[in-house]
């Protein structure tokens, strides 16, 4: 190898292949035999395009594959960068009725909700696209590339128990976490590791 195959993981980068031929290198057996995949359906909430999602589930059911749905329960739009929310800066899922009889629906075919942030944005900054949710990073202060102003315990367990307010109304209880744009501080990363069974994403350490 003359370079560094983890300097930088892209889901189109040399890293899998380094990835793959790690056992060999080692010279150890694989722990699994067999090769295991899920395909998640990203950055849904609120104001998601319904069509498209229902367009993607139509796909997942005719091939049998498990749906997982990447939620995060708030839409915030600080800075009124996406047009459909009807000047509502903050909207949580159970007030969107359509959005919420879709998500009701694909829990009765058996989706696997996992949770992707609380408001997947932060604050009223653009962090550092919009501000509006799905775009930007959460729990890392992307501008500067800090942790964020509030990181702490307190801060980070009140904001999860912001969102599972709303996804408790649906009888959801994700054990799947993906943290927004898969960067956050190190003490943030250690808390999503002891609140959820499975930590998925490309984490950034």
């Amino acid at each position: 190898i003359t370079e560094i195959p983890v300097s930088f993981a892209h889901e189109a980068d040399r890293y899998f292949v380094f990835a793959d031929m790690l056992f060999d290198f080692l010279n150890v057996p694989a722990k699994h035999n067999e090769k295991n995949a899920f395909i998640r359906l990203e950055d849904i909430g609120a104001y998601s395009e319904l069509s498209l999602l229902e367009e993607a589930m139509a796909i997942l059911r005719k091939e049998g594959v498990p749906p997982h749905i990447n939620l995060y329960p708030i839409f915030a739009d600080p800075l009124y960068s996406i047009a459909v929310h009807a000047g509502k800066p903050t909207v949580r899922m159970e007030e969107v009725p359509t959005f919420s009889d879709t998500i009701k629906k694909y829990k009765t075919e058996g989706a696997v909700f996992i949770w992707h942030g609380v408001t997947h944005q932060y604050n009223s900054i653009k962090n550092p696209w919009t501000a509006a949710s799905g775009d930007d990073y959460e729990f890392w202060n992307y501008v500067a590339d800090t942790p964020i102003a509030e990181d702490g315990t307190t801060y980070v367990l009140d904001k999860m128990d912001d969102g599972f307010k709303s996804l408790k109304l649906f009888d959801i209880a994700p054990k799947i976490w993906v943290t927004p744009h898969y960067h956050a501080s190190a003490l943030d990363t250690v808390m999503f590791g002891q609140m959820f069974n499975w930590v998925a994403g490309r984490v950034v350490y």
